[in-house]
């Protein structure tokens, strides 16, 4: 339990660290206190990560940030922090398709799912072309 704790900690701080690169602008304090709502809203509204996004914005453009390079920035973060998770169901799809790992060999289990992460992922590590 203290590892898993331990982890999503280390996740938080993660995001806040990510949050504050890609809104490199935002003084520190504020730049992390709106990542961590972002984090507590994800987390308390089911909604997706696009909620939490956009109550981010939400945040920044009422303390006075212009719509559009918050909208542009949000998209980079959202992107960046969906990156792993698909290139997750890509490997894996892959994987299981190939039969690198052990599973079901169905397409429609493996390939499917492994062809889609791939080609909304922009991680050209794992698809090539």
């Amino acid at each position: 339990m203290a590892l898993a704790i331990g982890l999503e900690l280390l996740s938080c701080v993660g995001y806040v660290v990510c949050f504050l690169q890609v809104f490199d602008r935002a003084p520190i304090r504020f730049g992390a206190r709106v990542a961590l709502s972002e984090l507590a809203f994800g987390a308390a509204v089911a909604l997706g990560g696009a909620g939490s996004v956009a109550v981010g914005a939400w945040l920044l453009i009422e303390r006075g940030a212009r719509p559009g390079p918050v909208a542009e920035r949000s998209a980079v973060l959202f992107l960046l922090t969906s990156a792993i998770n698909l290139i997750t169901l890509a490997l894996a799809g892959l994987g299981l398709w190939t039969q690198v790992l052990p599973g079901k060999h169905d397409p429609l289990l493996s390939l499917l799912p492994g062809a889609s992460g791939c080609s909304y992922s922009s991680a050209s590590c794992c698809c090539p072309g």
